[in-house]
Order: C-alpha cells, then sequence, then structure tokens
C-alpha cells in the first residue's frame, strides 16, 4: 500500500508505525496552482523541503499512492468534504483512481457540505469517534 497525505495534523507517528509495517508513505508537493498533487516517497530520516504555503514534502522519489489521506475543514455522511480552497485534492482523486480517507474531528461534521462542479467526495471518513464510510457507496456527491 501507498499512503500519501498532508493536513494540518501531524500523522508522522502513524506514517513511521505504518513504515515498519512495510508499507511506502509518499507526501504531497503541493504544485503550481490548478494542477494536480505530486507525491513524493517518505522515510523518517528523509530530508523535508520547504514547499509552496507553508507546507513541506520529502526530497524523494515520486510515485502514484493508491490511497489518499485528505485533509478537510468539514465533512457531511455523503463523503463531500470542505477543502482549503485550493482544490488540490479534487484535483488529484479525478485524475488518480484511488481510494481516499479524510480525517477529521468529530465536530467537523455539518448537515450538508455545499458542493463545486469539480468536488471529489471521499471513500471514508474517520474522526475521533467513528469511521464513516460514504453513505451511498459510489457517487457521494450529488
Amino acid at each position: 500500500m501507498c499512503l500519501a497525505s498532508a493536513g494540518r495534523s501531524d500523522l508522522r507517528p502513524l506514517y513511521a508505525a505504518l513504515t515498519d509495517l512495510g508499507h511506502e508513505i509518499l507526501l504531497p508537493e503541493t504544485t503550481p496552482k490548478g494542477t494536480p498533487l505530486v507525491f513524493r516517497r517518505w522515510s523518517p530520516d528523509c530530508v523535508m523541503l520547504a514547499g509552496r504555503f507553508g507546507t513541506m514534502h520529502p526530497d524523494g522519489v515520486t510515485d502514484r499512492p493508491d490511497l489518499i489521506l485528505v485533509p478537510l475543514l468539514a465533512f457531511d455522511r455523503r463523503g463531500n468534504r470542505l477543502g482549503y480552497g485550493g482544490g488540490y485534492y479534487d484535483r488529484t482523486l479525478s485524475q488518480i483512481s484511488c481510494r481516499s480517507i479524510g480525517f477529521a474531528f468529530a465536530w467537523q461534521e455539518v448537515a450538508r457540505v455545499p458542493l463545486g462542479a469539480y468536488d471529489q467526495p471521499l471513500d471514508w471518513i474517520v474522526t475521533e469517534k467513528e469511521a464513516l464510510e460514504r453513505e451511498g457507496g459510489e457517487g457521494g456527491a450529488e
């Protein structure tokens, strides 16, 4: 499994544990506006480089994830999310066929996330209280 992620939470302990189990971890490099993210291999001792918008990414080779952890500001039970406004994850998910898991706190749940034309629903959302599979399976976004 190649796992890719980014966001406000410090997921390095999770990355290290998964690496110990033999999984490859990829972290995103924030690309120029209007382009999908690029994912680079991470290891606990890798060099991290400064990226756009105050982000950091590994100084590693690029690869394609088969699972992406997606940051969010708000979510609903249909798997829709409100992101940080750049469209990077929606653009990336529309071009990479892989599973997607949003990570959030339970208090970030709303009844309905407003949807844009290019918004991509997530397969799962995991909070400190539960793991929610997108209602209706495929096609959660309307």
